[in-house]
């Protein structure tokens, strides 16, 4: 039934009269249309003006804020590291590099303290009252060992020990003298310290500071058992 209406409605609807609306009603909705849109919606203008104004605050605050930020850094104390710190900070260091390595060298000085190679040669030609003495003696030096190598290969006998004391039966006289004997003893104690030294470092292979005093005892009886063979033959 309503199927067969729906033509008829068409039909209908087609003869109806078309409607035209006065030239004041389309006026009236056109200035509705304006005062809405003036009302609604701000010009564009104002809006940039806005804007504009948003930036330049923005601007001025971000570098004020920066302003102050530079004067509170500049105002902080700066930090000086004291000299002990700074010390310990190197020590540090070096003691790291120090138990790092593998190998420790030996210096000329150990070197020639531990292989010196002494010749003596005396010959005394007498004349009269008249004595030439003439004594030379040398020294090895040898390329950097290792630590342990050097420990190993430690000559105990000790050649200008045995030396001083042959010549000591020829020459007691100044054997006896109290700056040679103060000389003797001293280089009697070096030589008891550069064994308890050497001891240590086979029990203890890993200490550098064990090769540092070794170091320096040997050198300093270098040092005195030249002293003893000068005051010999002086």
């Amino acid at each position: 039934m309503k199927e067969k209406n729906i033509p008829i409605l068409h039909k209908t609807i087609a003869q109806l009269s078309i409607y035209q609306a006065p030239d004041a009603v389309w006026q009236k909705v056109e200035e509705g249309l304006e005062k809405s849109e003036e009302y609604s919606f701000p010009e564009a203008a104002t809006l940039d003006v806005h804007l504009a104004k948003v930036q330049a605050n923005l601007k001025d605050l971000a570098h004020t804020q920066q302003k102050i930020l530079s004067q509170a850094i500049s105002a902080l104390p700066q930090h000086q590291v004291k000299k002990d710190v700074f010390d310990q900070l190197i020590d540090s260091v070096e003691g790291k590099k120090e138990e790092s390595r593998n190998i420790w060298y030996w210096t000329s000085g150990i070197a020639a303290s531990l292989l010196l190679l002494i010749g003596f040669f005396w010959v005394q030609q007498s004349s009269g009252n008249e004595e030439q003495i003439q004594i030379t003696y040398s020294q090895e030096v040898l390329t950097p060992l290792d630590y342990r190598q050097a420990a190993e290969t430690t000559d105990t006998t000790d050649e200008v020990l045995d030396f001083i004391r042959q010549h000591c039966v020829q020459v007691a006289e100044k054997c006896q003298e109290p700056q040679f004997k103060g000389l003797y003893e001293e280089y009697l104690q070096l030589q008891e310290a550069k064994s308890e030294l050497e001891t240590q470092l086979h029990l203890h292979q890993n200490q550098p500071d064990l090769v540092r005093y070794l170091i320096r005892v040997e050198k300093q009886q270098t040092e005195v058992g030249k002293k003893l063979i000068q005051q010999l033959f002086s």
